[in-house]
């Protein structure tokens, strides 16, 4: 029996079990009538590409079963409008243009549909009819800056590169991804989602699992950011007091090597 990884048995025909002989001859009984000499190929199945480079050493070309990857559009005009959220008593009008400038230069349009890729292990990315992808980071952050000097800062981002603005605005940006990419995956993955109505083949479940843990890693990853910010605003705001220093920094010859009656504790001996 030759294998290949087609969507279709030849002869249009499944297997209803496979028997194994002392010898170790198999017979393979099907559901519907082989003419002799007909061709026999074995499906593996909707795998995806890590299954089949990991279960079997190799992956199809082309990749006829996709892979990880995720791609979903967004009507451009929810950016400008979250834009205008985000930016509202925090930037003025000239700034705010100057950002819907930019983020139009980048593909997000107001009056156009955004698309989207997202791949295991990468951010998810803006798709561009001209031009390299750009991180929807950038994105955010964009939308979330509120000086001159971060619009700066941003716009020497377009070489992919992550430049970071204030935790702050950070967090927003984060915040903002996180509650972005869990509506695709409610819409993408719930009952009603297209990806959840694909097909009934029930390996379809296991590639449908590993597209939501792509989607769900980037919400993590997100997740993760906001509470980065919100420990560097924290220590800020601890440094900012007078006498105040980060957690887990103690005083210079406090604390060390002393009991309880103030004298200096003794060295303990060691092992023989």
């Amino acid at each position: 029996m030759s294998h290949g990884a087609l969507t279709r048995i030849s002869c249009a025909c499944r297997l209803r079990q496979v028997t194994y002989s002392p010898k170790g001859e198999a017979t393979f009984t099907s559901l519907k009538f082989i003419p002799r000499g007909g061709e026999l190929t074995c499906w593996y199945g909707r795998l995806s590409n890590e299954d089949f480079l990991l279960t079997y050493g190799r992956v199809p070309i082309p990749h006829i079963h996709g892979d990880n990857m995720i791609g979903f559009s967004l009507p451009g005009v929810l950016f400008s409008k979250s834009m205008l959220t985000l930016s509202e008593s925090r930037c003025t009008k000239d700034l705010i243009e100057r950002k819907s400038t930019l983020l139009q230069s980048l593909g997000v349009d107001a009056s156009s549909m955004v698309d989207f890729e997202i791949m295991m292990g990468q951010e998810a990315m803006v798709i561009r009819q001209a031009g390299l992808p750009v991180p929807i980071s950038i994105i955010a952050r964009i939308m979330c800056l509120t000086g001159d000097d971060e619009l700066a800062i941003m716009c020497m981002s377009v070489d992919g590169q992550a430049k970071t603005i204030s935790p702050e605005n950070e967090a927003r940006a984060m915040r903002w991804i996180v509650g972005l990419l869990g509506q695709v995956e409610d819409q993408i993955f719930s009952g009603g989602g297209t990806e959840a109505q694909e097909d009934t083949d029930p390996g379809h479940g296991r590639v449908l699992g590993h597209r939501r843990q792509t989607l769900s890693a980037q919400v993590r990853s997100a997740e993760i950011s906001v509470l980065k910010c919100a420990r560097e605003i924290a220590a800020a705001a601890v440094l900012a007091v007078p006498g105040g220093k980060p957690f887990g920094v103690r005083e210079e010859g406090k604390g060390k090597g002393k009991s309880k009656g103030g004298k200096k504790k003794s060295p303990g001996k060691g092992f023989g």
